[in-house]
Formats: structure tokens, C-alpha cells, sequence
């Protein structure tokens, strides 16, 4: 009980009512539309990787803030870049700019491969 209970009055203390996390709840579980607009890699000089960085505009339009995703190359597979690869219809990813122009839906800022799925997600809901 007395967890329970400093968890409640951490919430209090940052500002966090039950409202505002059952907002964000939502927003994590809700799937919304996006649009790559430029994608690149980056390479990492401190341990060599490359990094992937994808930024992506709201779809349709509703203002507000841009998407910006990144994804580590190199270390193996990466199940988040196959499935956003995935939603936005390509098989394959040869080249960071055939993401350039295409829709996907994310949920929750695309933190796991579930998060990514074909733009229709966001459009049925």
C-alpha cells in the first residue's frame, strides 16, 4: 500500500492527474498517418554504427509537431526498420531515400515494431 501510495504523490508532484495519463494512454494506442519527408544515414563515430534517421510530417495535415525515428544499421537485424520497410509497402530497403514520399501509421512514437503498420490503420480508426 504505502508503494501505492509515493507512486500517487510522485504523479502529484510532476502534474500528472488521472485525466492526463488516461490522455496519454490513448495517444499511445491510437494510430495516426504520416509522411516520410527525407531519410539518411548518419554515421555514428563513436562506436562506428550507422544510424538511420527518418522524419515524417502528419498525414493528413493537422499541424503540430514532425516524426523523427531513428534506427541503428549495422548491429544486425532491426525488426522496428523491417516493419516500418513493411508499412510503407517495400520488401526491401536498399537506399534511405526510397522511404522519401511514402505513408505509414504509427502508434505510440513507433517504440517497437508493432508500432508501424500501412497508413489504411490510421485512416479506419
Amino acid at each position: 500500500m504505502s508503494d501505492m501510495i509515493s507512486v500517487a504523490a510522485a504523479y502529484r508532484r510532476h502534474g500528472y492527474s488521472a485525466d492526463q495519463r488516461e490522455l496519454r494512454r490513448q495517444a499511445a494506442t491510437a494510430w495516426s498517418g504520416w509522411r516520410v519527408y527525407v531519410a539518411g544515414f548518419e554515421p555514428d563515430l563513436v562506436d562506428g554504427a550507422t544510424e538511420l534517421k527518418v522524419f515524417a510530417s502528419r498525414f493528413p495535415s493537422e499541424g503540430g509537431n514532425d516524426l523523427g525515428l531513428t534506427f541503428l544499421i549495422g548491429r544486425g537485424n532491426s525488426e522496428r526498420l523491417d516493419a516500418l520497410t513493411r508499412a510503407v509497402g517495400l520488401e526491401r530497403l536498399d537506399h534511405p531515400r526510397q522511404l522519401e514520399g511514402r505513408y505509414f501509421s504509427v502508434r505510440d512514437g513507433g517504440r517497437t515494431a508493432a508500432d508501424f503498420a500501412p497508413l489504411d490503420r490510421a485512416i479506419s480508426q
